[in-house]
């Protein structure tokens, strides 16, 4: 575990330091369903029940052009 948080900082670093999100998904993620779309989960609402729970509520408790760093077993969530 101690080698995927290292791994998420450093690519949260890159984001931070003005990386594109859609490039370091594609090219770091573990999500094999969404990394080919750049990490695009698509839309969802705070009603759909798509996601689990956690992943929700860290997802909408963030305000626009905001990410958190993780999320029980999700690395980070950008919200953009």
């Amino acid at each position: 575990m101690k080698k995927l948080r290292k791994k998420a900082e450093e690519v949260l670093k890159k984001l931070k330091d003005g990386g594109d999100f859609a490039t370091l998904a594609k090219e770091n993620s573990n999500d094999t369903a969404n990394a080919s779309n750049g990490g695009d989960l698509g839309w969802s609402s705070k009603e759909d029940n798509s996601f689990v729970k956690e992943f929700k509520d860290a997802t909408y408790s963030l305000s626009k052009d905001k990410n958190i760093r993780c999320c029980k077993n999700f690395i980070w969530i950008s919200h953009y």
